[in-house]
């Protein structure tokens, strides 16, 4: 519940609760507080019945309340200065128990001042506060609602705002993914195209080479194998010479 409805019924309660308590030396009515230390009831008409209750402090009268049709409630009240002029006067004419008509004097027993209070019952005042407190609630639930619509209703609007641009951005980061992983692929393409260029080129002059060497080897042993036959080939005369010579001899 929001701050203020709560300062409100405290404030309300601690209203109540004031009016509703009253020490036993102090009385309250019509605005006036009455401090008292001593109590006297009287009969003013003599019909047997207690109809005026006098408060008295330190032995001088302060304030008097009368029952003018004897209901056992109060219906008129007087205050007094020094215990004998009467400076207010105040009337119930409701039945509340409750002065509606007060009226201020001088010492000279002119009026000064008059005026009218609307008093209504706690059988009224209460229903009219908790009805206070229902719309006070409703109209701060209503805020509270009105709040959490309009905060919903901005992120809202941020992410409508947003996600275009998210959008965007996210085609860029595509855009920009695509085309390294283009990039990627075409310098890779060329790597691959250039290392095959590259081995191929190296096999090609190692078979030039190996068949330079073949070659080589070929006429080396072409050219061991004709000394060889030549050396034999003179081996061979020098024994028939040899056999000559001994056939002769």
């Amino acid at each position: 519940m929001n701050k203020k409805i709560t300062s409100f019924i405290i404030i309300i309660l601690i209203i109540i609760l004031s009016m509703s308590i009253v020490s036993a030396d102090k009385i309250k009515i019509g605005g006036h507080k009455i401090i008292y230390d001593q109590i006297i009831y009287g009969d003013s008409n003599y019909d047997g019945i207690n109809d005026r209750t006098s408060y008295y402090l330190n032995d001088e009268l302060v304030f008097t309340a009368y029952d003018t049709n004897e209901d056992g409630f109060p219906d008129m009240w007087f205050t007094y200065t020094n215990g004998t002029y009467v400076d207010t006067a105040m009337r119930d004419q409701t039945g509340d128990n409750k002065p509606e008509n007060i009226v201020t004097y001088n010492q000279d027993g002119k009026v000064i001042n008059e005026k009218k209070v609307l008093n209504l019952p706690w059988n009224i005042i209460i229903p009219i506060i908790l009805v206070i407190l229902s719309i006070l609630i409703y109209l701060e639930s209503r805020k509270e609602k009105s709040k959490t619509k309009k905060i919903i209703n901005k992120i809202n609007g941020q992410v409508k705002t947003k996600k275009p641009i998210l959008k965007k951005k996210g085609k860029i980061i595509s855009d920009k993914t695509t085309e390294l992983t283009n990039k990627t692929h075409k310098k890779t393409k060329e790597l691959a195209k250039k290392a095959g260029k590259q081995v191929k080129k190296l096999a090609k002059k190692t078979k030039i080479k190996t068949k330079e060497h073949y070659h080589q080897i070929k006429n080396i042993t072409k050219n061991k194998y004709k000394q060889l036959k030549e050396k034999h080939s003179k081996t061979k005369l020098s024994g028939k010479e040899t056999d000559l010579k001994n056939n002769k001899n």
